[in-house]
């Protein structure tokens, strides 16, 4: 990389970490809902974030700041805590009938809404959401997911910066990284 591309990667880079920083101090919580994250007053699509009473998110105990480089910021980490095909698939149902989901199972990927590589609780119910396949959705979340994961393991916010970004609104960190 030259220098100039590594000058426009760190001005960049530098940006952004301003734009999340910004975020996460504009993320406030509600008074009229004590205890629960505010969601962004912008006008969303039904089903582009869970239900904070069913999944208020949840975190894997063994995955802390002090270990992520033994944890999540290990290639292949997780797959060695991922839920095989059937454990997906009975959580899948159970989740769809506490959501009271319409349309069949292939119409839901079944979430993590703390992301599996960002510590979040394979199994918990209270972690897990059936999550639309539309746009905005499963795919931009994805998106984000992996933002913050590269921002946790590059050091630039802690694990618990973006665990709470992620359950407090998801597409508010989306729309500020892409609009």
């Amino acid at each position: 990389m030259g220098k100039a591309s590594r000058i426009r990667y760190l001005l960049l880079r530098a940006t952004l970490q301003a734009l999340f920083a910004l975020l996460l101090i504009s993320i406030q919580v509600s008074p009229q809902h004590q205890g629960q994250p505010a969601r962004s007053q912008a006008l969303r699509p039904a089903g582009l974030l869970p239900d904070p009473r069913l999944t208020p998110g949840a975190t894997d105990p063994a995955v802390t700041q002090a270990n992520i480089y033994s944890t999540i910021c290990q290639r292949g980490y997780t797959r060695t805590v991922r839920p095989t095909f059937q454990v997906s698939n009975r959580l899948k149902h159970q989740v769809m009938n506490r959501y009271h989901s319409a349309g069949s199972i292939h119409d839901y990927e079944l979430d993590h809404l703390i992301p599996l590589e960002l510590g979040g609780c394979p199994t918990c119910l209270t972690n897990l959401w059936p999550q639309p396949w539309t746009s905005p959705g499963a795919h931009e979340k994805d998106e984000i997911e992996l933002y913050l994961h590269g921002q946790v393991c590059q050091g630039s916010i802690t694990l618990a910066q973006a665990q709470h970004s992620i359950t407090t609104d998801w597409y508010a960190v989306y729309l500020s990284m892409n609009h």
